[in-house]
């Protein structure tokens, strides 16, 4: 998984923005927690494990306004029907 053609920004908080190109929202949260948790994407654990990785994808598809917050690898993620995704350390 590239993540040549994200953009991540880290504020002063422990929060990082992915802006969404042309991969699937579930690959967006992985690659952001990843970079929030300074691993490789295949050392996080199984994204099935806490949520649909189908439903998050068609969040995404959708033409509707909208979000979902939810908890990943000690990560509170937020992830918006535009394709960003907001990643806040748990702790």
């Amino acid at each position: 998984m590239s993540m040549s053609n994200k953009v991540f920004s880290v504020s002063e908080s422990p929060t990082i923005t992915a802006s969404q190109t042309d991969h699937p929202l579930t690959i967006v949260v992985i690659e952001a927690v990843a970079a929030a948790s300074n691993v490789d994407p295949t050392e996080l654990p199984p994204i099935h494990d806490e949520l649909d990785p189908d439903a998050l994808n068609s969040l995404f598809h959708s033409s509707v306004e909208g979000q979902l917050t939810f908890v990943y690898a000690g990560f509170i993620v937020t992830a918006q029907a535009d394709g960003t995704v907001f990643v806040i350390d748990e702790t």
